[in-house]
């Protein structure tokens, strides 16, 4: 089939080619069967040379084509990448504003610990203070409290004892013996008093 299609171009590119010479007046029917028989073949050989090169042409077109099909491909692949960068640069923008923040915030958050830990300290040593004042005060409290204990007890044991006695070598009215006591006790009180 296309051997036929390829003598059928060839004669009427062969047709053509005479029409042409004919009109520019290089081609005379007058001219003998030999030069003819040139001229075709010489036609002939153009035709061919031209299928061939539109052969090769159409090769060229194929080959072409492919690549540009592949380099499309590769364009949409690039656009892809290029629109993959753009979100991992915006991503790794945000990455840094958010480090910038929270470097702020851990700077802020470390004098904030630091101003709270000297204001602790502060407040401790305040404390401790407080803390020495009230024991030096419980200690002297206490060595009087001991200092009276002992002289109430000294002053007990000698009462007791002076009313032990009393009230056996001494009869004393009920009345008396109330009376007696009563003034013992208070100055028991008046004694305590006077030591504080």
């Amino acid at each position: 089939m296309k051997v036929e299609e390829n003598e059928e171009k060839i004669n009427e590119g062969v047709k053509q080619r005479m029409k042409d010479l004919h009109s520019k007046g290089q081609y005379d029917l007058s001219q003998s069967p030999d030069e003819y028989e040139k001229i075709i073949q010489k036609l002939e050989a153009e035709v061919r040379n031209h299928i061939s090169v539109q052969q090769q042409m159409k090769l060229y077109i194929e080959s072409y084509q492919s690549k540009v099909e592949e380099l499309e491909g590769l364009e949409d692949k690039y656009d892809k990448d290029k629109r993959r960068i753009q979100t991992m640069i915006k991503d790794v923008e945000r990455l840094n504003k958010d480090n910038g923040e929270l470097k702020r915030d851990k700077k802020a958050l470390r004098k904030k610990t630091e101003d709270r830990q000297k204001e602790f300290n502060a407040k401790l040593e305040n404390l401790n203070d407080k803390i020495k004042d009230l024991q030096g005060k419980l200690d002297i409290r206490s060595a009087r409290e001991t200092n009276q204990d002992s002289s109430l007890s000294k002053n007990d044991s000698k009462n007791k004892y002076f009313h032990h006695k009393n009230e056996m070598s001494v009869d004393i009215p009920e009345s008396q013996k109330s009376l007696y006591y009563s003034f013992f006790d208070n100055s028991k009180k008046t004694n305590v008093v006077i030591s504080k």
